[in-house]
């Protein structure tokens, strides 16, 4: 847990620009924004 804690403080420091996620992450990503608008009643792309 606090291997988790700190990754969230180094994201939300001022230093932080971006992260990269692994092609199989950014499907993953995009399959819980996808739900999330179905189950909200919006439309997907």
């Amino acid at each position: 847990m606090m291997l988790a804690e700190a990754q969230q403080n180094g994201r939300e420091s001022r230093g932080f620009g971006n992260y990269y996620l692994a092609d199989q992450e950014s499907r993953v990503r995009y399959f819980h924004e996808v739900l999330n608008d179905y189950i909200a009643g919006r439309k997907g792309t």
